[in-house]
């Protein structure tokens, strides 16, 4: 059962929830070699819903549940947004609402189909970027060996105005990376880090994050990967990344406008314990798409 005490973040789960056969024959001395564990496999999905008007919702919640996502992050979404959400597709959520200033209202949320251990938010010196929970994997095929991280960003956003104004905000998401691996270095396991990082992939702020972590849509993406298409004819900056005991089978985005971005859909498989996903390969579609893909 979830434990509301744990961290610093809100936290609830859904309603209601929470060898040989005998007598075989030994037939050798020497049995043969026996399968490994089988992978668990984890359908995530990011997005960022703050251009989703109220009446909308009911879109959002419906076209979120025909993924079936195994868990869940959202960026610049409201207390109310999330316990719907989870609500409707029958999830656990953690989420940043209720800390520090007024500028923290629109938040960062992560919703599983596991229980959530426990939650808390990231802070740069100005503002929340994001909210780490760790969570009981569930996903289909084998199961977990342990809790999952799980990360749920949203770097700063590139400010309108002066060229001043646009190197600062860039320069804020740079420092914003820089203390995600920070908070990241030391700890084990695999860790799924997904949402609005408000940079394209060829940036320094998505640059430097692929010293740690391997990006779902470089590795399995499909299509044209325009997460904001508001922006240039369409631009990537809503990414899905793993841990490097992760391997990206999918990734695609889903084309349903129930915002100004759009859904980001990832599968990705954990092996078991002491078993490291296989290398992955270039992109299926031919190297790696860059955000301003068309």
């Amino acid at each position: 059962m979830t434990d509301p005490s744990k961290g610093d973040a809100r936290n609830s789960h859904p309603e209601g929830e929470r060898g040989p056969a005998a007598g075989s024959e030994e037939r050798s001395a020497m049995p043969g070699p026996q399968p490994g564990p089988a992978p668990l496999r984890l359908k995530i999905v990011a997005l960022n819903i703050a251009r989703c008007v109220r009446s909308s919702m009911r879109a959002v919640c419906e076209a979120l549940a025909r993924h079936r996502p195994d868990a869940l992050l959202l960026s610049e979404v409201e207390p109310p947004q999330v316990e719907q959400i989870a609500g409707t597709l029958g999830l656990h959520w953690a989420d940043t609402a209720g800390q520090g200033r007024p500028a923290d209202l629109l938040d960062t949320a992560v919703l599983s189909r596991g229980p959530i251990i426990e939650a808390r938010r990231l802070r740069s010196r100005y503002r929340a970027y994001g909210l780490m929970a760790s969570v009981e994997a569930a996903g289909q095929g084998g199961a977990a060996t342990g809790p999952i991280r799980i990360v749920s960003v949203h770097l700063r956003s590139t400010h309108p105005g002066p060229v001043r104004w646009m190197i600062a905000t860039a320069l804020q998401r740079v420092a914003e990376a820089a203390l995600l691996l920070r908070e990241v270095a030391d700890l084990p396991g695999p860790m799924i880090v997904g949402g609005d990082f408000n940079a394209m992939v060829d940036s320094i702020t998505m640059t430097s994050l692929a010293r740690r972590f391997g990006n779902a849509f470089t590795r399995a993406g499909r299509g044209c990967g325009v997460t904001f298409p508001g922006f240039a004819g369409g631009i990537r900056i809503d990414h899905i990344l793993h841990s490097r005991d992760l391997s990206a089978e999918t990734c695609f985005v889903d084309p349903a406008a129930v915002s100004d971005h759009r859904a980001l859909v990832a599968t990705l498989r954990l092996f078991g314990e002491g078993r490291a996903a296989p290398t992955e390969g270039a992109n299926p579609e031919g190297g790696d798409q860059t955000a301003n893909s068309r």
